[in-house]
């Protein structure tokens, strides 16, 4: 299974430690965040991740290949920030048709990947977006089928968060445009 971890961010809201080091490099427990992802999806099977990078890029190309994590690992620099979509778009190029997760670079979570895969798999969606209650967070509201119908600005009653987990089948680059 393959994967992109989305770490191309300037991490403005960690300012103003990411004005010297990339959010994905933050340390959590004395361990940048970036190596934590990688092992949470190597334990759900995944072989290969793609790693998107802008922000301070060198520093996250040189820890990369500094460290041995035995998984292909590939980084893709965006010389200009494509934005949340455009980076998923470059790096879902290279899928090679295969359902990828997409994971964004400053989350720590023990969610289950491969429960919320086979409900993504059963579903024969194009996209799922992992949501769980987060009381802050509620913006997202589902129908009784799970299916997204709305997304507010603020928080409303009976809606979910979304978690920075996706799972997306490479079709969905027939519905993005060209231009990311």
């Amino acid at each position: 299974m393959k994967a992109i971890i989305l770490a191309a961010g300037f991490g403005i809201r960690l300012r103003p430690l990411t004005e010297i080091r990339p959010k994905a490099l933050m340390p959590v427990v004395n361990r940048p965040i970036i190596a934590r992802n990688i092992d949470y999806l190597k334990k759900f099977s995944v072989t290969d991740i793609t790693i998107n990078s802008h922000h301070h890029y060198k520093q996250l190309v040189n820890y990369i290949r500094e460290k041995t994590f035995d998984i292909t690992i590939d980084i893709k620099v965006e010389t200009e920030i494509l934005g949340t979509g455009g980076g998923i778009g470059n790096c879902l190029k290279r899928s090679n048709r295969e359902s990828t997760i997409v994971i964004n670079s400053d989350i720590l979570t023990d969610i289950d990947l491969a429960m919320a895969y086979e409900h993504h798999k059963s579903s024969g969606n194009i996209v799922t977006l992992v949501l769980h209650h987060f009381e802050p967070f509620n913006q997202i509201l589902i129908n009784k089928r799970n299916q997204i119908i709305a997304i507010a600005r603020q928080k409303k009653p009976g809606s979910l968060a979304f978690t920075g987990i996706h799972i997306m089948e490479p079709e969905i680059l027939n519905y993005m445009s060209e231009s990311l």
